[in-house]
């Protein structure tokens, strides 16, 4: 293979629409998942104290990650083929099984037999099988670039709108958290020895990653959820009503907004006279949640109380998912609402 080492924004994202898109995540399930040689375990961890304090910006940026990440034409192609999001429920199970890797990820150390390595080597497996499994059915693989933008559905939002999602946060904690993505993204198959092949997103610093991260907003996530298709519409719906499980203040229309404000369209800018004509477009209910939504982010969890409180509501959200998901309940029955990983 040949030498696709890059440092410019737009090579790298050159070199992802290109080369990457035709690299599978794994070539055969014969994979020895291992510490990448740049691992190293204090930033890991500071990433892990920095999530803690930063809990709830952290769920709200993942979810508008994901939300985008669903327009992106070969990631809902290999959904709506594996069936894994085809309604509400198939939605809840996923993503709530998403929410649990998620968490193992940041709350456990990064080594072998804990939860943490046991769960990265789970969706490993789940990414090599889903790929062979849509490659037969001819709708193509999970390859390098599904996972490098699937990366970013994960921390590119968090690190590039680190002011408007509300995070306490120094340049050693972004250096961190790009380290510990540089890392998950290894360890679950995507390519970086550093020399030759390079596709993580995440590089030895912040301010070298963030390039990356705005050439992907800017030029993937923006476009495609401008022009968003009526199949989109019906995932995400799905998306929001699964989740709704977890969160019952998500309203769609609403974080549908607050997700193409974050993204950078102009005319849903939440401070712009063209963003007010679009908030005016919107129902009470959904201007109400908007509002509060910005206003928790922007305003509220810059002082510490409430940044408790909303970092307990996640906490307290993961427990009840997990042991006493009574929402689910309502919505999907008892069978249904318990998700195990």
């Amino acid at each position: 293979m040949k030498s696709t080492k890059c440092d410019d924004a737009n090579e790298y994202l050159k070199l992802l629409l290109n080369e990457a898109a035709t690299v599978p995540v794994d070539d055969s399930p014969d994979y020895v998942l291992e510490l990448p040689p740049f691992y190293d375990e204090q930033k890991f961890q500071r990433a892990q104290k920095m999530y803690a304090t930063n809990r709830f910006a952290c769920f709200t940026s993942m979810l508008v990650g994901l939300l985008g990440l669903l327009a992106v034409p070969s990631i809902f192609n290999v959904l709506v083929a594996t069936k894994n999001s085809s309604n509400a429920l198939r939605a809840y199970r996923r993503y709530m099984a998403t929410i649990f890797h998620t968490v193992n990820w940041f709350r456990y150390d990064l080594k072998p037999s804990t939860e943490c390595w046991k769960s990265l080597a789970k969706v490993r497996k789940i990414h090599f099988y889903s790929s062979t499994k849509t490659e037969k059915m001819g709708i193509g693989i999970i390859s390098q670039k599904d996972m490098a933008f699937t990366q970013f559905a994960f921390m590119g939002f968090f690190v590039l709108k680190r002011r408007e999602l509300g995070l306490i946060y120094d340049e050693y904690d972004l250096d961190a958290f790009c380290h510990f993505w540089r890392v998950l993204g290894y360890m679950l198959g995507i390519k970086d020895d550093f020399l030759f092949v390079r596709y993580n997103i995440c590089k030895e610093t912040f301010r070298e990653t963030e390039d990356r991260l705005e050439a992907i907003r800017s030029q993937i996530y923006r476009p495609y959820i401008q022009k968003c298709t009526q199949d989109f519409i019906t995932m995400t719906k799905d998306l929001i009503e699964g989740f709704w499980c977890f969160n019952p203040m998500l309203d769609y229309d609403s974080f549908m907004y607050f997700v193409k404000y974050l993204t950078g369209i102009e005319e849903y800018s939440y401070w712009s006279s063209t963003g007010s004509r679009n908030i005016k477009s919107l129902n009470w209910y959904s201007r109400l949640i908007l509002y509060l939504l910005v206003t928790v982010h922007c305003v509220l969890l810059d002082f510490w109380i409430f940044r408790m409180y909303y970092n307990f509501q996640i906490l307290y959200s993961e427990f009840l998912i997990k042991y006493f998901p009574f929402l689910a309940f309502y919505k999907f029955g008892i069978k249904e609402s318990y998700v195990r990983i």
